[in-house]
């Protein structure tokens, strides 16, 4: 199991949720209040700490795509989304252990050498 890619990657996502928590996308007819914005920011960081928990899970046992894909889902209810980079990056992470080839199903005919090219640049950029 390749667990320091899965920690670091969850980590870049927390750390930019915390960094971010501020911006988020309000879908109603009226302006946020302050104390709307502070609840907002406040359950943005919370979900970055649940992140953050999970990176440090990953290093003492295998953490499962839907863990992620949880909190991600909560973050998109709030009307935030972490960078589309942050998430590929935590995504192919998590996926790692089962190789590419099962992330590419359904999108055409994947040789094994596309496979094992694809795999060994992420290694690169993950490592």
């Amino acid at each position: 199991m390749i667990q320091r890619p899965v920690r670091d990657a969850l980590q870049a996502s927390a750390a930019y949720a915390r960094e971010h928590a501020g911006l988020s996308v309000w879908d109603r007819p009226t302006v946020p209040t302050s104390e709307d914005r502070r609840r907002r920011r406040e359950a943005i960081t919370s979900i970055a700490t649940r992140i953050e928990a999970l990176a440090a899970r990953s290093l003492r046992e295998p953490v499962g795509f839907s863990a992620y894909e949880a909190l991600f889902g909560e973050l998109r209810e709030l009307g935030f989304a972490i960078d589309g980079r942050l998430v590929s990056a935590a995504t192919f992470a998590l996926h790692r252990d089962v190789k590419t080839r099962p992330l590419m199903a359904g999108v055409g005919d994947v040789s094994p050498e596309a496979t094992d090219r694809a795999t060994d640049f992420a290694d690169r950029a993950l490592s």
